[in-house]
Parts: C-alpha cells; sequence; structure tokens
C-alpha cells in the first residue's frame, strides 16, 4: 500500500510558518449554574478574553417570581458603621449579596465610615448624594415593580424658629462641615461631636430643639429626630438662629422626588444605557480592577448582581468598559458600577449557609458603608404545589435508578409529600419497584408518578452496558460504626457517563473492616479491605481503612477494551500510519542507548511520521533516525481531507502562557477540522488550570458530538486509554526516570501505532522490545 508520508510532512512544514490572529471577544467561557430559589439563580462564568482570563460571578433575579425582593444591607449597628458583605448577608439572611456603594472611611477611627451616594430603606432616607461626587443611584418608587439608574439632585433646607433658612449640605456622612449637615436616628447612637471649632443641635421627632453644643463630645441623637452640625468657621446660623426650645424644621426635596423612594442604594458611573457602553462615563474608576456592579433588563424587573475578580494571574479584574460589555452579554439593559478593588465581595447561600464564592484581592473582607442584597419572603414549609423526580438522566441498561419523587412548593423549593401511595407506570421500556426504575432497553425511557393529585414525569437516556467503572473516591477512612454512600462513575463505549448504583452490582469485600448492606458501606471493625464491585464484565476497586489503619493498594479494574484499540491492516488507497511516544532520555549509558535506538528504530520502521510527547524530548536522538517527526512545543495545525493534526502545548503545565491566540485557533481549528482530528499535548492532565481544562473537554466534546473523531493524545507516566463523552484520551508513558536495568522494566515501555483507513482509525500499544 503506498504511503502518504511526503504529503503530510510538506504541510505540517507550512503550518509551522503560518501565523493567526486572536479575535478581541471572549474566546472561551465555563458556566456553572445552580438555582437558590425559584426565580434566583446563581452562575459562576470564567471566560477567557482577548487579554486573559476573567472569574466572574452573578445571580440573577426575577422580582416577578414569588417570594422575591432586593433590599439595601447594613451594619447592625447603623448608619456610620462599615460591615463585611458576608456578614451582611449572614445578619439579613439574603440569597446573595454583593457590595455596593462607595464610602468614605473615618479616619484614624476602625469601621466607621459613610456612604458617598444615596441610601434609602423601607422608604426612609438614610443618605442622601454627595454634593462633591458625580454618582449615581440604583433604586425602586412606590407601588411601581421597577427598578431604575439615576442621579439624584438633592435640595435640603433648614428653617429656623424666626424663619431664617440655611441650605442643608449633606445627610449621614462625615464631612468637613463646611456646611449643615444632618445626622438622623439611622447614623448611631451619638453624633460625631463638636470638638475643634464645630457646633451641632439635637432635634426631638416634634421638631423642638432639646441640646445645642460647642467644643463638646458627641450627643445623643434623639429617637426619631436628628442632629445638625456646621462648623463655624464656615457657617454660623445654628449659632445665630437656632436656641434650645425652639420649634425648627427641614425640608428635603430631590429629583427624582425621594418621597416617592422604597429602596435606594448608591453606585458610580452607568456603565449600560439602553443596551449600549457610554463613550464616556460620570464617575470612572479607570484601569482593570475588580469589579462589583448592578444591572437590570429592559422591563426593570430582572436585577443581575456582579461581582469580578481581578488583580489575579488567572482573572484579570475589568475596565469600566468591559463591565458594561458583560453585563449587556448578561442580559442586562442599563447597569451601574459599584464600589470594586478590594471591596469586590459576593456572598450566596448554600443549604442555609452563606459562602463567599469569589476571592477578594484584599485576602480578607473588607468592610464597606452598604450592600445589595437579593431576598426572599418565602414562607417555611410551605406546602407542595407540585411533583417531581429527582433523578440522573442518564442510565445503564442493565443498572438502576432511584426516582426520589418529592414535592415542590411556589418558590420551586422540595416540599413533603406522601409518597407511600404512588403509582408509578412506564412506557414499557422499563418497571418501577419500590420508586426505583429498572430499564429493559437501550433508548429513551418514560416515567411517571402519580402522587396526591400530582403528576411527576421524568425522560431517561438507557445507555448501553457500561465497558468500565470507577469509584468517584477509591480510598476512604472511616471511624467504627461509620457509614459511607460511594459514587460509582460508569461509562459505555462512547464515553457516555451514568452512577451506578453499588446494589446493582455483585460486591465483595476483602477481610471483615467493613460490611456492604445495599447501596451503603460500614465500618465493623479496624482493619483495612478492598471493596470490590462487578457489573458484568467489568470491575471496580475502593480501599476502605478503618480506625486508623495503615493504607492498602487498590487493584487495577477490569474494563472491556475499546473496540478501535486494535490492530489493523492497511486496506483503503491512501490509508497511512503515525506513532507516538512519550517522554524520551538523553542518552548517558549504554542501556539509554539501547533503549531509544529500540524505540526510534521501531517507530520509524512502522509508521509513516512520528510524534513525541512529554516534558523531556530529545530532539538530538530523534534526529539521528528520523527527519519525520513532530513536537507539541508550539501551536500547529496540518493535514489534508478527513484527516487533521493539531500540536497544543501544554508543558508548562497550562495551555494560556499570555498568548490568547492559542486558545482562539485551537477553537477554530477544532471546529473546521476534519472526520479525524487527532490533538497532541505534552501533558495528559491537559491543564493545571481548571477552568482551561473544563474549557478543554467543552470543545473537543462538541466536536464529538458533531460526529468528529477525536483523539486527544498525551505524554506522561502512564500507559492507559479511556473513552470520555465521545473523545478518546490516549496516555503514552515513553521512558520515565524510573525505568532502568535495577527499575521499572523495558517491557513497559510502550508506543501507541495509529493506522487510518479512510475515516476508519484503530490503535494499538506496541511494546520497543520484543513485539
Amino acid at each position: 500500500m503506498k504511503k502518504r508520508m511526503v504529503s503530510f510532512i510538506a504541510i505540517f512544514t507550512l503550518a509551522l510558518s503560518g501565523s493567526f490572529f486572536a479575535d478581541a471577544a471572549v474566546l472561551n467561557e465555563v458556566v456553572e449554574e445552580r438555582e437558590l430559589i425559584g426565580g434566583v439563580t446563581y452562575k459562576h462564568i470564567q471566560r477567557l478574553e482577548d487579554y486573559g482570563w476573567q472569574d466572574v460571578y452573578a445571580v440573577q433575579a426575577d422580582l416577578k417570581a414569588p417570594g422575591v425582593k432586593l433590599e439595601v444591607l447594613k451594619s447592625q449597628n447603623g448608619e456610620s458603621f462599615l460591615e463585611n458583605t458576608y456578614q451582611m448577608a449572614v445578619d439579613s439572611g439574603a440569597l446573595a449579596a454583593v457590595n455596593a456603594d462607595f464610602f468614605a472611611a473615618k479616619r484614624g477611627q476602625s469601621g466607621r465610615g459613610s456612604a458617598v451616594g444615596v441610601e434609602v430603606r423601607d422608604g426612609k432616607l438614610t443618605s442622601s448624594a454627595s454634593v462633591t461626587e458625580n454618582m449615581n443611584t440604583f433604586y425602586k418608587v412606590f407601588g411601581d415593580e421597577r427598578f431604575y439608574v439615576n442621579a439624584f439632585v438633592f435640595n435640603m433646607s433648614v428653617t429656623a424658629a424666626n424663619g431664617k433658612t440655611d441650605k442643608i449640605k449633606v445627610v449621614n456622612k462625615y464631612d468637613d462641615l463646611t456646611g449643615i449637615v444632618m445626622y438622623t436616628d439611622d447614623w448611631g447612637e451619638y453624633s460625631v461631636g463638636s470638638k475643634g471649632g464645630s457646633i451641632e443641635v439635637a432635634v426631638d421627632e416634634n421638631g423642638t430643639v432639646v441640646n445645642k453644643v460647642t467644643e463638646s463630645d458627641p450627643i445623643v441623637i434623639p429617637k426619631g429626630g436628628y442632629v445638625l452640625a456646621s462648623h463655624m468657621s464656615y457657617n454660623t446660623f445654628l449659632l445665630d438662629n437656632v436656641n434650645i426650645g425652639d420649634v425648627i424644621s427641614v425640608d428635603i426635596q430631590s429629583t427624582p422626588d425621594i418621597n416617592y423612594i422604597e429602596t435606594a442604594v448608591g453606585g458610580g458611573g452607568i456603565i449600560l444605557s439602553e443596551g449600549k457602553v457610554p463613550s464616556k462615563f460620570s464617575h470612572n474608576i479607570s484601569g482593570r480592577n475588580p469589579r462589583s456592579a448592578v444591572g437590570i433588563d429592559q422591563t426593570g424587573t430582572v436585577v443581575t448582581i456582579v461581582a469580578v475578580d481581578g488583580r489575579r494571574t488567572d482573572s484579570k479584574g475589568m475596565t469600566q468598559t468591559e463591565l458594561g460589555y458583560l453585563m449587556a452579554d448578561l442580559g442586562c439593559y442599563t447597569a451601574l458600577n459599584f464600589d470594586g478593588g478590594g471591596s469586590t465581595l459576593m456572598a450566596v447561600d448554600n443549604n442555609g449557609e452563606k459562602e463567599v464564592v469569589n476571592k477578594p484581592s484584599d485576602g480578607g473582607y473588607r468592610k464597606v458603608t452598604n450592600s445589595l442584597g437579593i431576598m426572599t419572603t418565602a414562607e417555611d414549609n410551605a406546602p407542595a404545589t407540585r411533583a417531581r423526580f429527582n433523578a440522573q438522566d442518564n442510565v445503564f441498561v442493565n443498572a438502576s435508578v432511584k426516582l426520589n419523587l418529592t414535592g415542590v412548593d411556589d418558590y420551586n423549593r422540595q416540599a413533603a409529600i406522601d409518597t407511600s401511595s404512588a403509582v408509578y407506570a412506564t412506557d414499557g421500556s422499563g418497571t418501577v419497584s419500590d420508586g426505583v426504575f429498572y430499564p429493559s432497553k437501550t433508548g429513551t425511557s418514560y416515567v411517571t408518578a402519580e402522587c396526591g393529585g400530582f403528576i411527576a414525569e421524568k425522560t431517561f437516556t438507557v445507555l448501553p452496558a457500561p465497558r468500565e467503572m470507577n469509584f468517584k473516591e477509591t480510598k476512604i477512612t472511616l471511624n467504627s460504626g461509620e457509614s459511607y454512600t460511594p459514587v460509582i462513575i460508569g461509562k459505555d463505549a462512547s464515553g457516555s457517563k451514568a452512577e451506578i448504583r453499588l446494589s446493582d452490582a455483585v460486591v465483595t469485600v476483602s477481610g471483615g473492616a467493613v460490611t456492604v448492606s445495599g447501596d451503603t458501606i460500614t465500618a465493623a471493625a479496624p482493619g483495612a479491605a478492598v471493596v470490590t464491585a462487578v457489573l458484568g464484565e467489568i470491575s471496580a476497586n475502593m480501599a476502605v481503612m478503618v480506625d486508623g489503619a495503615e493504607e492498602i493498594a487498590v487493584p487495577d479494574n477490569i474494563t472491556v477494551p475499546d473496540t478501535q484499540n486494535t490492530y489493523k491492516d492497511l486496506t483503503e488507497e491512501g490509508a497511512f500510519r503515525f506513532s507516538v511516544f512519550g517522554n524520551t532520555r538523553d542518552v548517558s549509558t549504554l542501556f539509554d542507548q539501547f533503549i531509544m535506538n529500540n524505540a526510534l528504530y521501531k517507530m520509524k520502521l512502522s509508521s509513516d511520521f512520528q510524534v513525541f510527547l512529554g516534558a523531556n524530548v530529545n530532539t538530538k536522538e530523534i534526529e539521528k533516525v528520523s527527519s519525520n517527526y513532530v513536537l507539541a512545543k508550539n501551536y500547529n495545525c496540518f493535514g489534508d481531507g478527513p484527516n487533521t493534526f493539531i500540536t497544543l502545548p501544554n508543558v508548562s503545565g497550562k495551555v494560556y502562557t499570555g498568548n490568547v491566540s492559542v486558545w482562539s485557533k485551537f477553537q477554530n481549528d477544532v471546529k473546521n477540522a476534519g472526520q479525524n482530528l487527532f490533538i497532541f499535548l505534552d501533558r495528559n492532565f491537559i491543564s493545571n488550570n481548571q477552568v482551561e481544562f473544563l474549557s478543554f473537554t467543552k470543545t473537543v466534546n462538541a466536536a464529538a458530538q458533531s460526529g468528529k473523531n477525536v483523539y486527544v493524545f498525551g505524554g506522561g507516566f502512564v500507559n492507559q486509554n479511556t473513552v470520555d463523552d465521545g473523545v478518546r484520551y490516549i496516555n503514552t508513558a515513553g521512558v520515565f526516570p524510573s525505568v532502568a536495568i535495577d527499575g521499572t522494566s523495558p517491557s513497559y515501555i510502550k508506543y501507541v501505532l495509529v493506522t487510518i483507513n479512510g475515516n476508519e482509525v484503530t490503535y494499538e500499544y506496541r511494546p520497543i522490545i520484543g513485539d
């Protein structure tokens, strides 16, 4: 059979000299999502943009959903006290919270400060707009379900008993007191004090002046009343016109009208207006930084709060412009920038406990002036209004799945129902017994249950018998009497996954340290044991150490060989072979030379071109034998017709090392690849960066789902192959350090020989010694 070695090497050489560009857009994105309550969804978004990775946390709340509302959160000590967003979420019971307004900290007094912008809680003004900042406000009007974003302009004044008036500068702020400042009882128990040339007058809830002091410590702020303060070198109105016993009044007007505002919190610049990012901002914090923001959709009833991490290599942070585009991507029509940097923090409810989901750049939780909280008014123990199955979507034909029938309330929370009288039915593709579905054939199965007037429905994908299965945890420790329900993941021939119940397998235990009943393992006595689960032709093993017993080895699992892991002759016109080898070795001994010569010559004689992967590749030795070889040290894409070959460098432990074009090119080449796609990496673990790993698998899985045959080769220390979601991962160890005359046997050293007959691809591991 005629080989095509020359044409492939020519194509590869051209690929080496090519160049490519990076799209100025989102190049990759991985999203994890979960519902907090009906109408409220939390998302963790990791995306690669043209300047690096971003770590984004977002919570979206539909205010039309039952029991969902927004609140401005504060320290429980008062308006002048700072608190971190996490503690505010804990104290208020918020489903989610993000830090909100910018603030001025009180110099020389830890934990005290005041908001820069407007704050209204339950219809009460607790902070006016600063007169020195061009800021904006996120707010809601009484009787209107929508939220808005706008700049507030205040006109506030005090009228003395003699009829004279003067302007009030601001409400509830630490200030230089160059004008009259008003402190309400929301500020705290005491005023700021008048030492250093200031004056303070206290007014009760009826408008009567009850105290007037200068050069004094802070005075009590009357309940329902307020204190007016100013520095007498700038303003003597209070000194000249206000006396104890006088009845005075204040008038607070604003545009928009503060008298109709139910909830409001300040922010900075508007970063998205009518779906467009402004070219300039009224207030701008320049540079890429951690960011916090709030946005609303066009109806004003779907609110999105966001925290973006920054000042990290794996999350660069954003400019205000970039943040605006992000908010648009998240479905916002209008968005407002909040305080960012070290203040950026998002807390989210996780099964009743609050957790900080982002990584604040300060390394701790900065105390801030206020936060915006997403709240629920959902009643506890609300009755069920419907039913559903809480079950996985996939199940193997020779296994089963618990249906977990449960009630659901109006807030999409699990609610109690009596399932003892439930009536189950199937479409004939299986049976239900004691709330467990047992499929009888592959394909799609439909199961229903009627219970208490509710009907639950579920569609399952029934997979063929698995070719391999693995305990999710292969080694665990227990104390005597402690129980554990293991998770077993099975994969069929195409790599589709489903959980397997322990009770579906034939289970054996070595020794008496543990017992097995149904799906549960229980520690019975001190010692160690291997639990083996057998399902058809395959098995999985896990080790259990009880009461501090010494760790024991876990035997290899038994799998059904991949149907493509076999030898095939070259039968088609234009058929060819290539070989893949892991780490090579520097030659310093006769043993080294013997190993390398065997590997290189066997690969050359059996294949049209050779691929060498791993952290250590000795090109000097390779070039003595072959000139038709491929490395994965640089990004390249070559091939023709149905075959596409990609080398993706990851020897550093990650794919992205500052050159985003690698990712953009990779995704584009995978999308446009031929029927057979071969990807080569030096490291078989793909990336130490979890988001890169997820991005890679997302990209190759999509190619496999589109009908392509996808093969990923990686160098490392094991000869191992598996199929995962339609993608074949083939690892080759090569010559690793422990291979020696008195070490690991050279018989473990193998190369992978790949045979391509048209669209048919097969592969096999071949030893370099023997054969």
